[in-house]
């Protein structure tokens, strides 16, 4: 039996001509069958699916090299050896709550009867004594092609998922119900006026999106509530019976974990292409949700590079960012790191999943664009507020990352950078933002 699991562990590799001295070709072969090592940017990911504690763990290292700080039972030593076709590593686990995450890939093993020990999982994320911990998860996922029920369905169960894993505060990417529009960059003709075909997909795009409240928002908080989990999560907007009825809205929902709507953004500029399909939102969503006690905000794509909107959410003592994205590549990397450095924070950069083969049939794909390609690769990561990952990025492959999130790094790090106090210049600069009338909190 083997666990649909992975632990990723994200550690500079101390390279060695010789990891133990010893030459015991049984055991080299065991340790390579258990871990595979993948170049990601300028860090090095090592991942290990382990088999059961008892019976092979003492194979691949023995118990007495394990010290006081193994985790995951036996599943983690202070020091563990990786063989690969070239070279050997020696790994030290280091500040292990830290640079520790759980993620599932279900590819080659999806549907398989695998079982994780929910308290092991648990464990991962959760630190010392002196720590205040929170534990999250990012989902990277696949929503259902123009279904918004059948996304939701899965969005729900991934929700039970990552609580059963021990996440308190569990994120999707932008609009990932029913999915972001990638037709309007990735299909012919989509900016034509008048065009039939488009205003077809317009229509097909309209009815799978959310009405807030309404049954979605009601599945999703009852989760939440049942589950005592803080839910963040990017949705099309419709509104139904009042003003902007014939609107879309990119918006992003935040639900506490006793099942209430806490936030309810809307995207305040839809990003060149967006523009076709959603209208402009407002300030009432640019604040904090409390949730499991921590401040959580959050904003959308390319709203990480308006400046005044960064401002005002600093302002408000923002504890965790919600950063969704299409897909996180380089440059939104870097402006989801620079949001967590700039505000102290840390963040939660989603992204989503998507393959060319689920673009609107009513529209022709740019030209050379295969069915199976990636539109959407994912990216998701989770960020220190010293701007250093502590999960991800991982791309082109539905996953969830985990981390156990230490609120005291906030105090550490706001000694030298506090972009709201002792590193502003109100005396100079002056920010005022406008109130409207929407309410943006409340089923």
């Amino acid at each position: 039996m083997w666990f649909d699991w992975s632990v990723m562990i994200e550690l500079s590799i101390c390279q060695t001509g010789s990891a133990t001295g010893s030459s015991d070709s049984s055991l080299l072969r065991h340790v390579d069958e258990r871990f595979r090592v993948r170049q990601t940017h300028q860090q090095v990911s090592v991942s290990w699916e382990f088999p059961p504690f008892e019976q092979a763990l003492p194979t691949v290292l023995p118990p007495e090299q394990a010290d006081d700080r193994g985790y995951l039972g036996r599943a983690l030593f202070s020091t563990v050896l990786v063989a690969t076709p070239r070279s050997f590593f020696v790994i030290p686990f280091t500040c292990i709550q830290r640079t520790t995450t759980l993620s599932r890939y279900p590819g080659e093993n999806a549907g398989r009867n695998r079982k994780l020990d929910l308290k092991q999982a648990r464990d991962v994320m959760d630190s010392n004594e002196d720590s205040q911990m929170v534990r999250v998860a990012v989902v990277q996922a696949s929503p259902i092609p123009s279904s918004l029920r059948g996304t939701l369905a899965r969005a729900l169960a991934l929700v039970s998922e990552a609580a059963n894993a021990g996440a308190q505060i569990i994120c999707f990417g932008e609009t990932f119900l029913p999915g972001y529009p990638a037709w309007l960059d990735y299909s012919l003709g989509a900016a034509l006026w008048n065009h039939p075909p488009v205003k077809e997909v317009f229509a097909e795009m309209r009815a799978n999106s959310v009405v807030v409240p309404g049954p979605e928002t009601r599945a999703l908080a009852e989760a939440a509530a049942r589950l005592k989990v803080g839910v963040v999560i990017g949705v099309s907007e419709r509104v139904r019976d009042a003003p902007g009825h014939g609107t879309l809205y990119n918006s992003l929902l935040f639900f506490g974990e006793d099942g209430r709507l806490l936030n309810h953004h809307r995207k305040l500029i839809p990003t060149y292409s967006e523009q076709m399909v959603w209208g402009k939102g407002d300030s009432a969503g640019l604040r904090n949700a409390k949730i499991q006690d921590v401040n959580v905000s959050g904003a959308i794509c390319w709203e990480h590079w308006m400046p005044l909107a960064r401002q005002h959410l600093h302002n408000s003592g923002e504890q965790i960012h919600v950063a969704v994205w299409p897909t996180v590549h380089e440059m939104h990397q870097v402006a989801s790191r620079h949001y967590a450095f700039e505000g102290r924070c840390f963040v939660l950069a989603a992204g989503q999943i998507m393959q060319a083969s689920v673009l609107p049939s009513a529209l022709s794909p740019v030209e050379g664009l295969e069915p199976r390609t990636l539109i959407e690769r994912g990216g998701s990561a989770i960020i220190a507020p010293d701007g250093r990952y502590l999960a991800g990025p991982v791309f082109d492959e539905e996953v969830i990352l985990y981390a156990g999130l230490d609120v005291r790094e906030i105090e550490r790090e706001s000694m030298t950078l506090d972009v709201s106090g002792h590193y502003s210049r109100p005396d100079i600069f002056q920010l005022k933002v406008a109130g409207c009338d929407r309410k943006a909190d409340g089923i």
